[in-house]
């Protein structure tokens, strides 16, 4: 007569393992959260962390492997498109203006413009002072680039300063312009008589 020892084995499924995404396409340098499906705890590769936000320079592909409560582990795959940010550029005619005159400024590179300063992409104003102004332009897929541009208004001279010396002398006479004080419009001469005098007459556009 035989004997037979019965012994059951349990076969646990893997799980079903899926994953979401707080979005799935992206600019370059924004930030996305990954979450694992249908498990219990969550690996991700690429040294992310389940459920925590991260920035994405460039299309990844993902896999996250989930481990149910009883040990069995199956992976899913999540793929992010990263799309590059605009090379966004500012242009203009002139960068150096007098007072009064106006300037029109452009965005290149991206499909819609906005200014700082409150103006208009390729509108005419007059700039009151030397500024900088940035331009925010957006692309296609809605990522956004800066980039600047300095208008300089040039507003004449301010009296500098004297040289004296004998005749025959090399004289220095400086002035420093309202455009930027610290910058000199300098200019050198010989002393030819007694008692002369001599003008300095600036730039009409000023040195940068």
């Amino acid at each position: 007569m035989h004997k037979y020892i019965t012994q059951t084995i349990t076969v646990n499924p893997k799980p079903i393992v899926g994953s979401n995404a707080s979005v799935t396409t992206i600019c370059s340098g924004g930030s996305v959260t990954l979450n694992g499906t249908g498990a219990n705890t969550y690996s991700w590769s690429g040294g992310i962390t389940n459920g925590v936000a991260f920035n994405l320079s460039a299309t990844t592909t993902f896999t996250v492997t989930g481990t149910s409560a009883n040990g069995c582990t199956n992976t899913s795959t999540r793929t992010i498109l990263v799309n590059p940010l605009p090379i966004v550029g500012a242009s203009t005619l002139e960068t150096t203006i007098c007072p009064g005159n106006s300037v029109t400024l452009n965005g290149t590179g991206a499909n819609t413009y906005s200014w700082s300063g409150g103006i208009s992409n390729n509108v005419a104003f007059i700039p009151s002072a030397t500024t900088t102004y940035t331009v925010t332009g957006i692309d296609a897929n809605g990522c956004a680039n800066t980039s600047t541009i300095k208008i300089y208004v040039y507003l004449g001279l301010v009296s500098g300063g004297n040289d004296t010396g004998c005749v025959g002398n090399i004289l220095t006479l400086s002035a420093q312009t309202l455009f930027d004080p610290t910058i000199d419009q300098v200019t050198t001469l010989t002393a030819t008589s007694y008692g002369a005098v001599f003008t300095l007459i600036g730039n009409l556009l000023p040195l940068r």
